[in-house]
């Protein structure tokens, strides 16, 4: 299975201990959808149409490769400049 998209946050490594789980990921320097939209307010229809397109173009090679993503939402979105 590939998953290599720029659309698509790769993961890098997953570890567990006796409680907990943890993935490493690459680094995404713009925080979440959810806080850039918290800090500068209303997007540009033209800024919302950038990342709307970016956000299909992951789900659409998630799909391809038979994965469905249950809990899009801007909290979970990563941004990177």
């Amino acid at each position: 299975m590939s998953l290599d998209s720029s659309s698509i946050l790769k993961g890098l490594r997953v570890m567990q201990d006796e409680k907990f789980c943890f993935m490493v990921t690459e680094y995404c320097n713009g925080g979440t959808l959810k806080k850039h939209i918290q800090a500068k307010g209303l997007l540009s229809e033209e800024k919302s149409m950038e990342i709307m397109k970016q956000i299909i173009e992951g789900y659409q090679n998630l799909v391809s490769q038979g994965i469905i993503h249950r809990d899009l939402k801007p909290a979970n979105i990563m941004l990177h400049n």
